[in-house]
């Protein structure tokens, strides 16, 4: 049975967040998911996903804005088995000046993300991110990307209850 890890962003979406979504349909085909509720509003955020990693053990990886950052600062901070894949849906960048995401920046761009395979998905007219970062992003890091149209940062308000695109990628 395969392992999903979900790393929500500021704060865990509820139904119907494409995550809370994506949780459910994997459950319905037998993926064991972790996708826990972090409530530290800064870097200790970083050593609780630490434990839930080391405890989980995941197959897979789904970080969603500000939880790609703190993947980030944890495969900096700590040595973690590779996981086999690892989805980053709409990051924020380490120069955001949304006060929302300062207690988690900056980070530094880690040289090995610790996965064997890595997709980074963006819209592109997200709101805190320009689409000629997202490709500047995704270009420095050397993964594959997905440019979903008017998909803004993947939100409830951006009409994403379900993210087809994201079950079909861990099913593969």
């Amino acid at each position: 049975m395969k392992k999903v890890l979900i790393l929500h962003g500021v704060k865990k979406g509820i139904f119907p967040h494409w995550q809370v979504w994506l949780e459910s349909e994997l459950k319905k085909q037998d993926f064991e998911v972790s996708f826990p509720s972090f409530k530290e509003h800064d870097l200790s955020r970083v050593k609780a996903i630490h434990e839930q990693v080391q405890k989980f053990q995941p197959d897979i990886v789904i970080c969603h804005s500000i939880g790609v950052a703190l993947w980030f600062h944890l495969v900096n901070t700590y040595k973690i088995k590779k996981v086999k894949k690892l989805m980053l849906v709409a990051p924020v960048l380490s120069n955001s000046t949304e006060s929302i995401f300062k207690p988690f920046l900056p980070f530094t761009l880690p040289k090995d993300l610790r996965a064997k395979e890595a997709i980074i998905a963006f819209g592109d007219n997200d709101k805190f991110t320009p689409l000629e970062d997202a490709i500047a992003l995704q270009s420095a890091l050397n993964i594959g990307m997905k440019i979903m149209p008017k998909a803004g940062h993947f939100e409830c308000e951006d009409g994403f209850g379900e993210l087809d695109c994201a079950l079909e990628w861990v099913q593969r």
